[in-house]
Formats: C-alpha cells, structure tokens, sequence
C-alpha cells in the first residue's frame, strides 16, 4: 500500500473533525479551511491509489492482460437482457 494513501485518508479525517469544529462553533475559516483538508486528503488517497495499481500492472503486465481477457469473455456469455425467468 502507498504510503500517500494513508496520509490521505488520515489528512480527511483531520479535515472532517476541522470542518465539523468550525461548523459547530459557527467559525466559517475553520470550516472552509476543514474542507480544503479533506479535499487535499482525497487526492493524495488517489494519488496513492493510482500508483497502487501501477505497481500491480507493472509487476506481472501478462497476469493482468489474462485476467482482463477471462473478464471480457464472463461478460461476453451474458445474456444480453436480464432473464424474466428467475
């Protein structure tokens, strides 16, 4: 797991209790500033979670081509429409 990932999600957390403190104690700065937190949060959570997969492609490309293939052909024995029998 990237280490921005978790730095994320701790910076939303802190973000989250820096917003409801502003809104609680009616302080409109500490509110705007809370959010802006839990933004920032958010992206480097993507951010991390981005480079995550990265790596998992990047370590075996051939896995990742079979299990994508194993996926289209799941989908493509289907039926096109759901059935009225079930």
């Amino acid at each position: 797991m990237d280490s921005d990932r978790i730095i994320g999600v701790a910076q939303q957390m802190r973000g989250s209790v820096e917003a409801e403190a502003g809104r609680l104690i009616g302080d409109t700065k500490l509110q705007v500033e809370g959010r802006a937190e839990q933004a920032a949060g958010t992206l480097r959570n993507t951010a991390g979670s981005i480079r995550d997969a990265d790596h998992e492609v990047a370590d075996d490309p051939q896995a990742e081509v079979e299990r994508l293939r194993a996926e289209v052909e799941r989908i493509s024995a289907e039926p096109a429409t759901p059935r009225l029998d079930v």
